[in-house]
């Protein structure tokens, strides 16, 4: 098993390996039961895939343990009061950012909008001109 940067990771996993291993399942079985493909079990048991609450949480369910890895999980590193926000990342259809130092675009007067490009690395100045104007484009088919 590849080394795995978080000791408590490594330790959840070992222990659902010999759990599915003690319960006879094979990884394709266990998936089944956790919700999961083998190759994601098989990811994860190998350290190429980083455990997660809800991998922790079809374990348990798999193996009918009472919710022991989760409670492990939990213990990752992340504080417990940030973990329903990853499950929510994990299934988000759209992500949405916050910039409280940028107005946002449909505000911006040309100018503005013109100096805001410039500092985008991957435009050089001459192509701020077509960038400004696939932005209106694109505004103008909002509207």
């Amino acid at each position: 098993m590849p080394d795995m940067p978080n000791p408590v990771a490594a330790f959840i996993v070992g222990e659902i390996r010999r759990a599915r291993g003690t319960a006879g399942m094979t990884q394709e079985a266990f998936g089944r039961g956790a919700g999961f493909s083998a190759s994601h079990v098989s990811a994860v048991e190998g350290g190429t895939r980083a455990v997660t609450l809800d991998f922790a949480r079809g374990a348990d369910r798999a193996l009918s343990n009472g919710g022991l890895f989760e409670r492990l999980a939990m213990k990752l590193g992340v504080p417990s009061w940030f973990l329903p926000w990853l499950d929510a990342e994990r299934g988000a259809t759209q992500l949405r950012y916050f910039e409280p130092n940028l107005i946002p675009g449909l505000l911006q007067v040309e100018h503005y909008a013109r100096t805001v490009l410039r500092t985008v690395d991957s435009l050089t100045d001459d192509e701020v001109p077509s960038a400004w104007r696939a932005f209106v484009a694109q505004v103008t088919d909002r509207a």
